[in-house]
């Protein structure tokens, strides 16, 4: 997942934790992982965020308002 953070950030697009969030169960899906294996918790989310150095800031213009599907699909 750190290229996709990697590439989303480079287009301006603000993480968002339900994006970071549905994402990561659309990796799990990909690599056949069931999902009561998982649990997508605040705190899997924290540790995330500090692993991918993501912060939070408020976007501007275009990127704030992307549509959240155009960026799960890639």
């Amino acid at each position: 997942m750190g290229l996709w953070v990697e590439n989303i950030t480079a287009r301006g697009v603000t993480l968002t934790d339900l994006l970071i969030k549905k994402k990561a169960r659309i990796f799990a899906q990909a690599f056949d992982i069931q999902e009561s294996e998982l649990v997508f918790s605040n705190g899997w989310l924290d540790k995330f965020k500090k692993r991918n150095n993501i912060q939070r800031y408020h976007a501007h213009g275009e990127a704030g308002s992307a549509l959240l599907e155009t960026y799960l699909k890639k």
